[in-house]
């Protein structure tokens, strides 16, 4: 039985899959482009593989796809079509969540800077 989290994966997944899929291999090329000019080694991320689907009154077929890492996954909606509703949530949540961790970070840096200063102040008056 699948947890919800692969539920709301698998949502995700298909509405994304329902769109043109020449553009989706476009972002995917791209994904990979951004992997390897980032540092990483592509096959840790993007792993091609083929299987065997059911298309119809029992018949199956082979297709090609592609597994995906947490890391792929971000890529791609990164370079994806924003027309498309899925992908621009997506998108809209990056950028709001790179705040945030914008806003926390700074935070952190500040506590450390005041609290740095108060050591300073006791070394210096002591």
């Amino acid at each position: 039985m699948k947890n919800k989290g692969n539920r709301h994966r698998d949502k995700h997944r298909q509405k994304l899959r329902k769109d043109n899929g020449e553009r989706n291999c476009e972002a995917g090329g791209r994904a990979r482009l951004a992997c390897f000019n980032s540092g990483h080694r592509i096959e840790d991320h993007f792993a091609d593989i083929s299987k065997m689907v059911e298309i119809g009154s029992g018949a199956t077929r082979e297709i090609e796809a592609t597994l995906l890492s947490r890391y792929a996954c971000y890529l791609v909606i990164q370079n994806a079509d924003p027309k498309k509703e899925i992908v621009a949530r997506g998108q809209t949540y990056f950028a709001v969540q790179t705040r945030r961790q914008e806003l926390a970070d700074e935070r952190i840096e500040e506590e450390r800077r005041l609290l740095l200063r108060d050591d300073m102040g006791l070394y210096l008056f002591c």
